[in-house]
């Protein structure tokens, strides 16, 4: 399932979505409203069959949310968006900025676990004993 989002101004429109699989229903609306673990409703829903291409632009992507209910059986969703010709990076959001900071600072975090893990397991291990050949 892919809960309520809004594209980001950054991305050219039109944003096209290649469904592929089986059919999967969407919402689109400006209020989602979430009725169970990963179903939603809303005041448009679509069924994108094997195949079909969604393609947003105006309104559709700059002010509705978009929601995907928990897929049924296999599917892939693939969405193409395309960035501003020479867009400066140092123009992103905010936002983009502390969720890259809070992602390194995880995988940091988690990298540091992982080694401490190891070497306490390391540390708690029996030591081997080592096996002297048979002497003649």
């Amino acid at each position: 399932c892919m809960p309520p989002y809004t594209e980001h101004h950054d991305f050219t429109r039109p944003i096209f979505t290649l469904s592929l699989g089986s059919t999967q229903q969407i919402v689109m609306g400006q209020k989602i409203r979430t009725i169970g673990a990963g179903q939603f409703k809303a005041d448009v829903e679509l069924d994108l069959p094997n195949g079909s291409i969604l393609a947003r632009q105006s309104h559709s992507a700059d002010i509705l949310k978009l929601a995907v209910s928990s897929a049924r059986a296999y599917r892939v969703s693939i969405t193409f968006r395309g960035m501003r010709p020479n867009f400066p990076l140092e123009q992103a959001s905010e936002q983009h900025k502390r969720l890259e900071h809070h992602l390194v600072a995880k995988a940091k975090e988690s990298a540091r676990a992982e080694a401490t893990a190891a070497a306490d397991q390391e540390a708690a291990a029996p030591p081997q004993q080592t096996q002297q050949p048979p002497r003649f």
